[in-house]
């Protein structure tokens, strides 16, 4: 810490030596010796307090030793300052020792019972005042860090440890929710072969619509938008009933000290009984409060200079207090016009207590004014901190959401397309058990496999996932995306549905062919199970760009999903849109037609399309 004083101090210092000559100038020894100690301690008050401290206790016992009358307030600010800087600069024992050595101080001096009470008081205040700051100090500092905090993370960093704990999450539930229900139905499916049990083959129908429904919930989930993972703080509801206690306490102990004798006239003790109600008036309308205090103690002035009550000190204090947070320049001169009033008729009423009033109206009119300083700094640290959190929330909900999708539209693709395979092939085993029993088992075989390569897909999934390669490209020759293609048409001609597929030119692009794949898939996946028995025609040409079309000649209702989520039409759609391209879905003639354009790589980059919110919008 620097040796030099600061600027504060050297002003307080100032101060108090102004103060302790204008009321010693009658006495240069005391003058000279007790501004000395006062001054000093001033102007190491902030950077060493309890010397400080020391050295204003010092100076008050030197103004007994010297002979200068208790009434004599000439230490009273010094003292005042130096105490509020024990109760800002340390902690509470050092606020104790100084509370005894001033209370013996003044045993020593020979006062009685009442001073001492009122001393003490008085100096529980300024510490107060100071305890009052160092806790909004302490505050700001907190909130500073928190901020600088919240401010030094990479949201980048933040979003993929939640995304990797994300991942976990929804790998577990894969496997546990879908990965179960075929595994659970391949078994099935293979001990029923034997014997064509048919309590066997109606497990695998019903698991198979329940693993349906499941996949159809948690594709729905998956779709949501995540919550804010910050949580918004409860706002404190305001205290109503505590300004009116406070104005209560305050008028009842000025009431008290007024009614004594002589009793001052009735418009004086009316006035100042009354004048503690302005402090209702501090939240919101300090002007008009200082306004009032200042006329109403012109009016007590010009009838009878009265004894100021504490219960009116309090209110002043209270409304100086409020002045310093306040700030602004029109209440700064309310409250000097009501500082000066009150001063004038404290000294011509009660010119022994008058000293204290400037006191109990200047000090908390600075304490006030450095807490609000230090409340600037907690709100504007407050502010930061959630703007930053802010960002760290949008980015983390920003890449949940992103990988949510990209887990939705792979899950639907893996397992959609397999899970309903599997129940139509159900059905016909059931259907055929006693008529055709060797349909019967090649249905249950169908099952078998399909539901075999169900399962790897599910555990190349769940590496993906675990890895965070979730929609990496493989990176296959054009041949062997029409050997891919050739291979789905199999399986979807065992499963009642006739394809037709045309590739004229496989697409050069590996990202444009995986997302072809995916189309071609949900669509025929769809003939199946809305259009059994139809007639699929597939055409797919990547000659500059890529243009597929997937129609089928079967009729069904105008959503193309009869009760379906739509998640099958919206997943692909968000893929094709990715690359740049359009998609459609639409009845055509007594059918269904799915189309999907997506411009070449080397093109002139265009603005990306919006990506379709609901499977509405693709139609």
């Amino acid at each position: 810490m620097s040796a030099r004083p600061t600027s504060e101090e050297v002003v307080l210092a100032l101060a108090g030596l102004a103060w302790e000559l204008a009321w010693l100038w009658d006495r240069p020894l005391a003058a000279a010796l007790v501004g000395a100690a006062s001054a000093t301690g001033l102007a190491i008050s902030r950077r060493h307090p309890r010397p400080a401290a020391a050295l204003v206790l010092v100076g008050c016992l030197l103004t007994s030793a010297l002979g200068v009358p208790s009434e004599n307030p000439a230490t009273l600010f010094p003292l005042a300052v130096a105490v509020y800087g024990l109760g800002r600069w340390t902690g509470p024992w050092a606020g104790i020792i100084g509370l005894a050595v001033f209370e013996a101080s003044l045993v020593w001096a020979g006062e009685g019972l009442p001073t001492l009470i009122f001393a003490c008081f008085m100096y529980g205040l300024f510490w107060g005042f100071g305890r009052l700051v160092a806790a909004k100090s302490a505050r700001a500092t907190t909130a500073r860090q928190r901020a600088e905090q919240v401010g030094a993370q990479d949201p980048r960093t933040v979003a993929e440890a939640v995304v990797a704990e994300e991942r976990a999450r929804l790998a577990a539930d894969i496997v546990r929710v879908v990965g179960a229900a075929v595994e659970a139905m391949v078994t099935d499916a293979c001990a029923a072969q034997a014997d064509l049990d048919p309590a066997a083959i109606e497990r695998i129908r019903v698991r198979g619509a329940s693993a349906v429904a499941e996949l159809r919930r948690m594709l729905g989930l998956l779709r949501q938008q995540p919550e804010g993972l910050a949580p918004v703080p409860p706002t404190r509801r305001p205290r109503r009933w505590l300004p009116v206690a406070v104005t209560a306490i305050v008028m009842l102990l000025g009431v008290v000290e007024l009614v004594r004798e002589p009793l001052p006239p009735m418009a004086v003790l009316v006035l100042l009984g009354l004048l503690p109600l302005v402090l209702l008036l501090r939240n919101g309308r300090l002007l008009t409060a200082l306004l009032l205090v200042a006329g109403v103690l012109g009016v007590v002035g010009l009838i009878d200079p009265a004894p100021v009550s504490p219960g009116v000190m309090l209110a002043l204090a209270m409304l100086s207090w409020s002045t310093g947070v306040d700030g602004r320049r029109a209440v700064w001169v309310a409250w000097l016009a009501a500082t000066g009033i009150s001063a004038v008729v404290a000294t011509l009423g009660d010119p022994g207590n008058a000293a204290i009033q400037v006191v109990l109206m200047v000090l908390p009119a600075g304490v006030g004014h450095a807490w609000s300083e230090r409340d600037r700094e907690q709100r504007s640290a407050q502010a930061a901190t959630t703007q930053a959190q802010s960002l760290l929330d949008q980015a983390v909900t920003d890449a949940v959401r992103a990988e949510r999708l990209r887990v939705a539209r792979e899950l639907h693709d893996v397992t959609s397309h397999a899970l309903g395979v599997m129940v139509l092939q159900a059905g016909a085993a059931a259907a055929q058990r006693l008529d055709d029993p060797a349909r019967a088992r090649t249905s249950l075989a169908v099952i078998g496999a399909t539901g075999g390569r169900a399962l790897a897909d599910l555990d190349q999934l769940v590496t993906l996932i675990d890895d965070g390669a979730l929609g990496t490209v493989t990176r296959e020759e054009p041949a062997e995306l029409a050997d891919r293609l050739a291979a789905l048409a199999d399986r979807i001609r065992s499963a009642g549905v006739d394809v037709h597929l045309r590739i004229e030119t496989p697409p050069a692009d590996p990202e444009v062919g995986q997302v072809c794949y995916r189309v071609v898939q949900e669509a025929l996946t769809n003939a199946i199970r809305h259009a059994p028995g139809s007639t699929a025609t597939v055409l797919l040409d990547g000659h500059d760009g890529c243009r597929l079309s997937v129609i089928d000649d079967g009729g069904r209702g105008p959503s193309g999903e009869a009760g379906g989520t739509g998640f099958g039409l919206l997943g692909i759609a968000e893929r094709v849109a990715t690359l740049g391209g359009q998609l459609t879905a639409a009845p055509e003639g007594v059918g269904w037609a799915v189309r999907a354009k997506i411009p070449a790589a080397d093109l002139p980059a265009q603005a990306a399309p919006r990506q379709p919110a609901s499977a509405e919008e693709v139609r």
